[in-house]
């Protein structure tokens, strides 16, 4: 009577199962996608912030919006090595090269170098060129993970 479901069985079974792993592809690569562009959104947030504080000379009126730029500046820079290196653990362990892991830290000396954090702080465009530079090679880099 129930002799037809013994024939359906296997079909249904393997449908299941690729359909699992096949789910579970896509939103691993959904998962690697969305943490790339909160990567690179906060590189670009980065970008900004070291522009505001890098085109102005150090000033005692502006030295309480320089010390919060100053720390929002290395709280990003840490941030954005955080997502990096959970991008590499999680994911994409052999996609992250070593020219990746340099233009990290790359970054963070142009951001954080220099006379950063000092009262003879003067407007550095050359930095915040190099930081641009560096900032665009490394988004780049990212989102070639997502291919």
């Amino acid at each position: 009577m129930l002799g037809w479901i013994w024939h359906l069985l296997p079909a249904v079974v393997a449908i299941g199962i690729g359909g699992f792993w096949l789910n579970r592809f896509f939103v691993r690569k959904a998962n690697l996608a969305s943490l790339v562009d909160r990567s690179c959104n906060s590189i670009e947030g980065l970008v900004k912030k070291c522009a505001e504080y890098w085109t102005s000379n150090y000033s005692v009126e502006e030295a309480t919006k320089s010390a919060l730029l100053e720390a929002e500046i290395k709280a990003t820079v840490l941030h954005i090595n955080t997502l990096v290196n959970l991008i590499a653990k999680k994911y994409a362990r052999s996609k992250i090269t070593e020219e990746t892991c340099k233009l990290i830290l790359d970054l963070q000396n142009h951001c954080t170098g220099g006379l950063f954090e000092t009262q003879r702080r003067k407007s550095d465009r050359i930095r915040m060129v190099r930081i641009i530079s560096v900032a665009n090679k490394l988004t780049e880099d990212l989102h070639m993970l997502k291919l």
